[in-house]
């Protein structure tokens, strides 16, 4: 599973659409028809709000303001609107993140949600995905209720993740189901020049799925003659 997403869209089929398209990337969704259904809906741990400015029962301009003045910025919202350069410039004055154009590709929405999710990640430092949450600031791991730090090896007796373990993990979650090649995972985890990378990088990986849990380990698997990938759905 990936993140927690809020759709808010007065159309059923766009929202069927869009929800199928994210559920396919691992995230989990919630929908909304109306600006109060959606603050009925509007959790503590929704991670993106997609919200049509057009609705029923209120502007989604407004409703836009209310969620800032009840969540703050920490929950990024995008705006499905048209193109005008009115709507743009008040979208972005209420406090939205980024639009996209409703009669657009849904496609392109679906990029631009997870593109928000992974600046959004970074901006913050806290990497989730499902029950993983991966903390750069204290080098921590979080699967669930149990706790992993350079400290503490609650996860897994006598372990703990080195800093280059804590890198390559951040870095293939972050991929969100993508493949990450041999190269930049080496770029990530041994910084500067370094003789025999590809090699230092498996028996990383190999350490790493050592230290974690079973279930989170199988879902690091290996990518004949490109890298590895990290399977958030499986």
């Amino acid at each position: 599973m990936g993140c927690e997403l809020l759709v808010v869209d007065d159309d059923p089929e766009w929202r069927e659409l869009l929800s199928f398209l994210f559920k396919q990337d691992g995230h989990r969704v919630q929908s909304a028809a109306t600006a109060r259904d959606c603050l009925k809906q509007l959790s503590k741990t929704c991670d993106l709000v997609l919200l049509d400015i057009k609705l029923p029962d209120a502007c989604g301009f407004e409703l836009c303001e209310t969620i800032r003045e009840q969540r703050g910025y920490e929950t990024p919202m995008i705006a499905l609107m048209s193109s005008t350069v009115h709507e743009l410039q008040e979208g972005y004055e209420v406090g939205a993140d980024d639009y996209v154009v409703k009669n657009g590709s849904p496609e392109d929405i679906r990029a631009k949600v997870n593109c928000i999710l992974r600046r959004h990640a970074r901006d913050t430092g806290i990497l989730k995905r499902g029950e993983l949450e991966l903390d750069p600031k204290t080098q921590s791991l979080r699967i669930g209720h149990r706790f992993l730090s350079p400290t503490n090896g609650s996860i897994h007796k006598d372990h703990h993740l080195t800093p280059t373990e804590f890198r390559l993990l951040y870095s293939l979650v972050e991929a969100n189901g993508q493949p990450v090649s041999l190269k930049r995972l080496s770029e990530e985890a041994f910084p500067g020049p370094s003789v025999g990378a590809s090699r230092k990088v498996e028996v990383a990986v190999s350490r790493l799925r050592s230290k974690l849990p079973r279930q989170a380990a199988e879902k690091i698997q290996a990518i004949r003659n490109l890298g590895y990938i990290f399977h958030a759905a499986c």
